[in-house]
């Protein structure tokens, strides 16, 4: 499997906000694809994009935001083909731009928001090695309905410790 940086649409899954976040409105546009991967551009960059694809077939998607004052990156608009669910794509693909993420010196910390109710995700993360550290009641409005999110995160050390026989 490749992870390269993002510069087409993922194609979309049937409940979009649970990929995106309710920050993203879908269809996505060229307009707002662009605006995402010229937050790549900066120096350093504020947001990096990637698609992950095998034998030229849709995998998945990830964006990672990060936050040099604090030391802070963000998995955000995590994207898993229905196709490619149940086979361990999408934890492979989260463990490259984690290691990505820890990959920057300045990178103290990676922390991703999740709706609540998405527990297979929370598991993969929890895989990964991250965290819950809480649900946040209430926090998000879809469709006019309130959702909770909960907040993982992932210390530098933490996964130094699980990687140090790799």
């Amino acid at each position: 499997m490749s992870v390269e940086c993002c510069a087409r649409q993922p194609r979309r899954t049937a409940e979009p906000h649970q990929d995106g976040g309710p920050a993203v409105s879908y269809p996505l546009t060229a307009q707002m694809l662009q605006a995402m991967l010229d937050e790549g551009k900066t120096n350093p960059p504020n947001r990096l994009c990637w698609m992950a694809q095998e034998k030229e077939e849709f995998v998945g998607h990830i964006q990672l935001a990060l936050d040099w004052r604090n030391g802070n990156a963000t998995l955000s608009r995590v994207v898993i083909a229905p196709q490619m669910r149940g086979q361990g794509k999408g934890s492979q693909m989260l463990r490259l731009v984690t290691e990505h993420a820890f990959g920057f010196e300045a990178i103290e910390r990676v922390e991703l928001n999740v709706y609540a109710w998405n527990t297979v995700a929370i598991k993969a993360y929890e895989k990964l090695g991250l965290t819950l550290e809480g649900t946040r009641r209430s926090s998000a409005l879809v469709e006019g309905e309130r959702w909770d999110t909960c907040i993982m995160g992932l210390l530098r050390s933490e996964w130094k410790a699980l990687h140090q026989d790799a």
